[in-house]
């Protein structure tokens, strides 16, 4: 779990909380990976019924993080097979059930 993303169960409720408030919580991919292990988890665990997503400082989520994405966009064809962080978490989310 990226320290930028903390989770917490209690009653049912999972809060997710984007804990990068410096830099108004942008997303960066290791951000989406702990996003979409987030949902996994949730999926798994029946004592789960609701995900709730919030982020610290003043700011939900300012967005990606350029600077990070612009980065991983330059990594070699090979480093990059397979589905991306973002794409993962994308495809959780639309399709997370019983949530």
């Amino acid at each position: 779990m990226s320290e930028h993303v903390l989770r917490a169960i209690d009653k049912g409720v999972m809060t997710v909380t984007l804990n990068r408030a410096d830099k108004k919580n942008a997303l960066t991919e290791a951000m989406y990976s702990a996003l979409g292990d987030a949902l996994e988890a949730a999926a798994g665990d029946k004592s789960v019924r609701v995900v709730l997503f919030t982020g610290s400082g003043d700011s939900f989520t300012a967005g990606n993080d350029l600077g990070d994405f612009a980065a991983a966009g330059a990594k070699p064809a090979d480093a990059n097979e397979g589905e991306r962080p973002v794409g993962r978490f994308l495809r959780l989310i639309a399709t997370a059930e019983n949530l």
